[in-house]
């Protein structure tokens, strides 16, 4: 009589369960998690028109890695991936300060605050998260453009 695909999506705030019985990951983290990708790209033009060849290669893995965790529907594995990929990502950007590479801080935090964006688990924290990514994107860009106008002036 219905759809045979096994998902099913009950109302009220209750999560959202894939065929396997794993519960999706919410629009919401997912799109904290891919504007992450923003400041990642950023800096791959950065290291582009610095012409930092070798650090292109590596920033533009960065930059792909940003954009597919997004993809990941398991909540469970995306939480992971976000963990993980965050920690990484500061690592490299504290290790990396000299060379700039504390522009990566952001796409860190970001990954960071995707994890605890779902509303289905707990709703008033998942909006601070929200929140607080909106602050690091506005935070960035006027880091970024205030960099972009002292090259410039010079």
């Amino acid at each position: 009589m219905g759809s045979d695909s096994g998902s099913t999506h009950t109302g009220g705030g209750a999560a959202v369960v894939g065929g396997d019985g794993a519960e999706r990951t919410h629009r919401r983290q997912r799109a904290v998690a891919a504007s992450a990708a923003l400041p990642a790209g950023i800096m791959v033009l950065w290291a582009m028109v610095a012409q930092f060849d070798l650090l292109v290669a590596p920033l533009f893995f960065l930059f792909v890695v940003c954009l597919c965790i997004p993809s990941i529907s398991d909540r469970d594995v995306f939480r992971a991936v976000c963990l993980l990929a965050g920690l990484a990502v500061f690592a490299l950007s504290v290790l990396g300060f000299v060379l700039g590479f504390f522009l990566l801080t952001p796409s860190a935090t970001l990954l960071l605050l995707a994890r605890g964006a779902d509303p289905r688990r707990r709703p008033g924290l998942a909006a601070c998260w929200t929140l607080c990514s909106v602050c690091v994107h506005v935070l960035f860009l006027a880091l970024a453009v205030a960099c972009a106008y002292g090259v410039a002036r010079e």
